[in-house]
């Protein structure tokens, strides 16, 4: 059996912040990210509709924000040394760090 590799909330973090920035108020977003830590090369390769909605919020109040984000397709490789490793990443623990 093979070993599962946890992805930290730190990698969650990161990969939500360069998709969020990558997104910049796109509908539609068809892309890559890869992370290095240590060794391991992280690689989120995607196709994902963003939706938006107006801010209530008193500080934003009418700004546009991401409400939701719908992946169409993704696939997560974890990488070391030219080997593939099983990894427990899921796209809905991702948005948590989004939304």
């Amino acid at each position: 059996m093979e070993d599962i590799i946890n992805i930290s909330c730190a990698t969650y973090e990161t990969f939500a912040q360069l998709l969020a920035f990558n997104l910049s108020k796109k509908d539609y977003l068809a892309d890559s990210i890869s992370v290095i830590e240590g060794d391991m090369e992280f690689t989120l390769s995607f196709s994902v509709v963003a939706h938006y909605s107006k801010s209530m919020d008193d500080e934003t109040c009418g700004r546009e924000i991401l409400s939701d984000i719908t992946p169409v397709w993704w696939d997560f490789e974890a990488v070391d040394g030219g080997m593939k490793f099983v990894t427990d990443f899921s796209f809905d623990e991702l948005k948590t760090y989004m939304l």
